[in-house]
């Protein structure tokens, strides 16, 4: 089985430079090691690109967006078939609501 590719949209990564800038703020040692577990958890989907979870929510708005949860954050991405791609839409806090940022 050939395995998936990820990219980013221009959005998610600047919520991954967000996400680090903010917690580079208290402290520049967790800011990396945390972008790059998420980087990590995101690296995942390219054997298992389909074990994120379909929420109705989402459908309505992306039709096949997905989503993982790592810690307090959702990856939103979605399964290109066609061209074997994982393409990450956002990556937003859990307490935004998910609806409003896509």
């Amino acid at each position: 089985m050939k395995e998936y590719c990820i990219e980013y949209s221009s959005l998610a990564s600047t919520d991954l430079s967000d996400i680090w800038e903010y917690i580079n703020g208290y402290d520049n040692n967790t800011a990396n090691e945390f972008v790059l577990d998420i980087q990590e958890k995101i690296q995942q989907l390219v054997t298992f690109p389909f074990s994120g979870v379909m929420k109705q929510e989402l459908e309505e708005i992306e039709e096949d967006a997905r989503f993982l949860v790592f810690k307090k954050y959702n990856i939103i991405y979605e399964v290109l078939e066609e061209t074997k791609i994982v393409f990450i839409l956002r990556i937003l806090h859990g307490s935004r609501e998910i609806k409003n940022y896509l």
